[in-house]
């Protein structure tokens, strides 16, 4: 993901709908990115919903980054969408966070707005780690 913008997650979240920048820097004053992923999940993820299986919002995140990861990672399951994303030389931060939640929402069977959030979490933590240890955190993670 060559034309993948390193940036740091306030830059990210500039990108957002305002409501939502203010949630997310609300739950950043006393939580990590990673945390912040599980809160936002809980706040505005499936209540009562049995997805994947079975544990709504559990699923959902555990989901979410698994086909993050999917994505990030260049795994052939995303080989149409990769190919698209990177025929663009330069892209800006709205179009990555756009590309990616639409990418994964139809995947997840969410609304892009929800993990929109999400993703800017994510590349936030892309910046902060870059790319391949948090592809790495993130493998770690999903073999649990």
């Amino acid at each position: 993901m060559n034309n993948l913008p390193m940036c740091d997650l306030k830059e990210w979240m500039l990108v957002l709908d305002s409501f939502q920048q203010d949630l997310l820097s609300q739950l950043l004053v006393n939580h990590t990115e990673e945390e912040a992923l599980d809160i936002w999940l809980a706040t505005v993820g499936p209540d009562n919903t049995a997805t994947f299986g079975g544990n709504g919002k559990e699923d959902l995140l555990k989901s979410f980054k698994l086909e993050f990861y999917k994505f990030i990672s260049k795994d052939e399951e995303y080989k149409d969408e990769i190919r698209e994303f990177e025929g663009y030389v330069t892209v800006t931060k709205f179009f990555v966070v756009s590309f990616l939640s639409s990418a994964l929402s139809g995947r997840l069977g969410v609304a892009s707005s929800v993990i929109a959030p999400l993703i800017v979490l994510g590349l936030g933590l892309i910046g902060k780690m870059g790319l391949k240890a948090y592809c790495s955190k993130l493998e770690k993670e999903i073999k649990k």
